[in-house]
């Protein structure tokens, strides 16, 4: 425990002293030696002895350490008094905000006031290794689904935590940065669903625009399919550490598909592509918003929180929206927009703004006696995420680095330092694979794989791990505990395309009380998603068993029982699905709860208008009639991109890659 407490402090103070050092950040802050040395003791002093209570109590004296020692990671200018009207009004600076205000912004012609209700990126959070430690943050919104019977069962109190971001770049200032458009047939399929002119060719020519590929490492790039002068910064792998390159040699012996992720053929693994530069995290915060606050027709508020759209009635069915409450201060401000309104919250706090705003399912609003201005049934429904779950493998020892290490760390540290690579500038793994089970309804994959084979975070920091990802007492104790200081790697086995589908509903008509999330991760009637994650164990199991992986890392499952599970053997179908129900997490890619189309439950129309609203738009994942097969970051950004461009009146011409009928 000690060791784990030298590490983590000794990574904060280290490099976010180097970030904070670097000459293309706004030094902002001063550090106070001595109020440092204070909070490092109690630090110290804190996390003497194990379990949960200490790691509590360790975190909020971290926290404030992360605050001594962090400040802005860019230049953004903001502003704290914000005029009486503007053209626009965009509600959450996050992954999609952030692109929907800079391009609106272009316009000298119109101004735009942006909402955020979180504050900056930090200099903490450009730091790829700090994804972990972001999961309770002042960065994010801390939610937690509705407990259900069949899934979370080794999770504190039943319930799945779900992280989404809450500040500037939203997600992509936080997340594992991995950069996966996916697959064509996702858009395909959102235009047969009725969302007209966003098929493949549509978007395809905005991934190109939004990318700009500035190192492509040992990552495969197909020739054609990606874009050299966008604002974003994507990097491929730079190196695998010893574990990935056995790990890799294993996938190989097996015959299965390598290559470009984003590229000619999605069912394959690949070396990972990053939304990064230079070892260091790229948000839409940093590539988009910044930039464009340097404008004089924008204004950017920060901590600025939103409670309701102002909404004016327009007949029997109809309404249009004239402005935002927002909160700032203590103090409750109204603003007033000429155009629109763009909602960018996210999945989770759109549908409850909506509802707060009387825009919603009519049962749902008079249960709160919250004003009926528009009704929309589909407001918060079709909430679904890919769930996930997570495998522990042990391996032979001084082969992956373990958190006893500290001398270790302390040249990868330096290694960092001194040229911005080594297991400090990767991202969040370094493998994935896409592969297509038994049980696939197309042509897509349905298993996804992640592998954390060179990360220091890989290594089994129990208390750290049980902490984040809210494991409970039980697991902590009987499952993980006795691995603590073990090498080894971990893999999050998860459902690409789920058929499972939950809701967002209100908790009360306050707007600083959480909404009500309902994942229903495995509801579906078929058992179908569980039935794909117990494919996606069997196939992990299936690399590590073999002979490469074997002779050279002896890499075993953990022997220690699972609770709940402790009557299966391990390589049955019924441990699969024990594991998945309960090690039950999400990978943070909620969307649909506002989403796009034609029939009835479409809240938006395919150009993003809210239906039976005038002046007010959604830009952002909550309009994904489906969800992608990827993570959602990078269609998060094309979304803000080509919402854009219709609040505009554009779009670019359709386009298909190379051999792309």
């Amino acid at each position: 425990m000690q060791s784990l407490n030298i590490y983590i402090f000794f990574c904060l103070i280290i490099k976010l002293n180097l970030i904070y050092s670097s000459q293309d950040v706004a030094p902002n802050v001063s550090i106070d030696s001595s109020v440092l040395a204070d909070e490092s003791k109690k630090f110290f002093s804190s996390s003497k002895g194990y379990g949960t209570r200490n790691i509590d109590e360790s975190f909020d004296v971290l926290t404030r350490i992360i605050n001594i020692v962090s400040g802005r990671s860019y230049k953004l200018k903001l502003t704290d008094q914000p005029k009486l009207e503007y053209d626009y009004i965009v509600v959450g600076a996050g992954t999609a905000g952030s692109v929907v205000a800079s391009r609106l912004s272009e316009d000298p012609e119109v101004s735009v006031l942006v909402l955020e209700a979180g504050g900056e990126e930090t200099r903490f959070s450009q730091s790829s290794f700090s994804v972990e430690a972001l999961l309770k943050s002042d960065l994010v919104w801390n939610y937690h689904s509705i407990p259900r019977k069949n899934s979370a069962q080794g999770m504190r109190s039943g319930a799945i935590p779900i992280i989404t971001g809450k500040a500037i770049g939203g997600g992509s200032s936080h997340n594992g940065q991995i950069w996966v458009r996916g697959h064509p047939l996702d858009y395909d399929r959102w235009e047969k669903m009725g969302a007209k002119e966003w098929s493949f060719a549509d978007v395809f020519p905005y991934f190109l625009k939004i990318e700009d590929v500035v190192s492509k490492g040992i990552s495969q790039f197909d020739k054609g399919y990606h874009g050299y002068s966008g604002p974003m910064k994507i990097s491929g792998l730079q190196e695998l550490s010893p574990v990935g390159k056995y790990v890799w040699r294993g996938i190989n012996e097996l015959g299965l598909p390598i290559g470009d992720y984003n590229g000619r053929n999605l069912s394959v693994f690949s070396f990972v592509e990053s939304n990064m530069i230079d070892g260091l995290r790229c948000s839409t915060g940093q590539a988009y918003l910044a930039p464009a606050s340097k404008r004089k027709n924008i204004n950017i508020m920060t901590k600025a929180f939103a409670r309701r759209i102002l909404v004016q009635k327009e007949g029997k069915q109809n309404a249009k929206a004239i402005g935002v409450e927002f909160e700032k201060d203590g103090k409750i401000i109204k603003v007033y927009c000429k155009k629109e309104v763009i909602l960018s919250a996210g999945t989770y706090e759109n549908p409850k703004l909506l509802m707060l705003s009387g825009i919603g399912p009519k049962d749902e609003l008079k249960r709160h006696n919250i004003p009926l201005m528009v009704e929309l049934p589909g407001v918060g429904q079709n909430l679904h995420d890919h769930p996930v779950s997570r495998l522990y493998y042990t391996i032979k020892p001084n082969v992956s680095t373990t958190y006893d290490q500290v001398d270790e760390f302390s040249q990868q540290l330096r290694q960092f330092f001194e040229n911005r690579t080594g297991p400090f500038s990767y991202a969040g793994n370094d493998i994935q694979g896409a592969q297509r089970s038994k049980y696939a309804r197309d042509e897509r994959p349905d298993i996804n794989l992640l592998i954390f084979a060179s990360k220091p975070e890989s290594a089994f920091t129990v208390p750290y791990t049980s902490y984040l990802e809210d494991y409970s007492k039980k697991v902590e104790q009987e499952y993980l505990q006795p691995y603590a200081h073990q090498d080894g790697f971990v893999v999050i086995n998860g459902q690409f395309r789920p058929e499972s589908r939950g809701e967002v509903r209100l908790r009360s008509s306050d707007p600083h009380d959480q909404p009500l999330i309902d994942l229903r991760f495995f509801s579906d009637k078929e058992g179908h998603d569980l039935k794909v994650m117990i494919e996606a164990g069997k196939l992990m199991d299936k690399i590590v068993n073999t002979k490469v992986v074997q002779e050279n890392l002896n890499a075993k499952p953990f022997a220690t029982r699972l609770p709940g599970c402790e009557k299966y053997s391990r390589y049955s179908d019924e441990f699969y699905r024990c594991l998945a129900q309960t090690i039950t997490a999400t990978a943070y890619h909620g969307v649909g709860t506002c989403k796009m189309g034609i029939d009835p439950m479409a809240v938006v129309d395919p150009q993003l208008r809210v239906r039976n609203m005038e002046g007010l738009r959604i830009v952002d994942s909550s309009i994904m009639p489906e969800v992608v097969t990827a993570n959602t970051n990078a269609a998060t950004v094309m979304i803000g991109e080509k919402g854009s461009d219709l609040i505009r009146g554009k779009k670019l011409k359709k386009l298909k890659p190379p051999g792309m009928n």
